[in-house]
């Protein structure tokens, strides 16, 4: 872990489970959280410091729409609080950003994923929200008003919840000095497949977004990355036929949450602006190769 990570306090949209809960474990252990703090064992190695004892000075906050969920798993990893919301109601975004920056006024780093600080001297501040919810549709059998429920709930959820609380945190995130914004995409922005066509929908326009949001706010304090995760055991699979399609034992493919998080680290220690684990590497760099230069130039001209 790079010394250039500052921040006081992360709020993670999403921790409660699958990739959010990796993060928040992730979090407390590279960050001044507890009474003390270790390391994980797989970059352990590169930063031994992380062994040392801290008072706290930092904390880690989850937040999720399933409060059982969210008391079991700050009750598994100490250190961690939480606030429960449901970021695919999205008239309720606007309370929900004014009771927690009330309630932790010192909030700077919204996330469902990871966070990363170009100067150590100033303090981060991180918006990001979840991997959202994946529903597999098939519109030629599945029945028409179920295709629409998964829709709308994968739409509302991945799409409209992440425009509404980062439109809605921004204000506060412009005051910072130094600030970002971190949005979850997916491999499946770049290669859609056929069994979750909205899903990977959502994530494409996800990916979209960010890269316009990045440039709107490029003369600002908030930064904008983006995390595109490959496949990673998790429990986003949940309403598969096979939920479990997405572990290694079914999928050679899948990262285990070690790996995942060890790529994260990597791209985060790098400050590159797309986080991308496993093999979304490979397809962040070909869409760069083939399209930046268009990109940049299309985005030169004023409009």
């Amino acid at each position: 872990m790079s010394d250039n990570w500052n921040w006081k306090v992360a709020l993670i949209t999403g921790g409660a489970g699958g990739l959010g809960r990796y993060l928040a474990e992730y979090l407390v252990k590279m960050g001044k959280v507890g009474p003390f703090f270790v390391s994980y064992p797989q970059l352990r190695a590169n930063n031994g410091a992380h062994d040392l004892a801290f008072e706290p000075t930092q904390k880690v906050i989850i937040a999720g729409r399933t409060e059982s969920n969210l008391k079991q798993t700050a009750s598994e990893v100490p250190g961690l609080e939480y606030i429960v919301v449901d970021v695919g109601k999205v008239d309720n975004l606007a309370e929900f950003v004014k009771t927690a920056t009330t309630r932790f006024p010192d909030i700077d780093c919204v996330i469902s994923k990871l966070p990363y600080a170009a100067n150590p001297n100033k303090l981060l501040t991180l918006s990001s929200t979840s991997a959202g919810i994946q529903k597999p549709i098939s519109f030629p059998t599945t029945p028409v008003t179920q295709s629409l429920l998964s829709a709308d709930e994968e739409i509302d959820t991945n799409i409209r919840g992440t425009v509404h609380l980062i439109t809605h945190f921004l204000p506060h995130l412009l005051s910072k000095p130094s600030s970002a914004v971190f949005t979850v995409s997916s491999g499946l922005a770049f290669i859609p497949i056929h069994p979750v066509p909205v899903y990977c929908a959502t994530k494409a326009f996800i990916h979209s977004y960010t890269q316009t949001l990045r440039l709107q706010l490029k003369n600002t304090s908030v930064r904008v990355v983006e995390i595109a995760p490959p496949l990673v055991e998790s429990d986003l699979h949940r309403d598969h036929s096979n939920p479990d399609n997405n572990k290694k034992t079914n999928n050679s493919f899948a990262l285990s949450a070690e790996e995942f998080i060890r790529d994260v680290d990597r791209d985060m220690n790098a400050g590159l602006d797309v986080v991308a684990p496993g093999f979304t590497r490979g397809r962040v760099d070909k869409e760069d190769e083939i399209f930046k230069a268009d990109f940049d130039k299309f985005n030169g001209r004023q409009h």
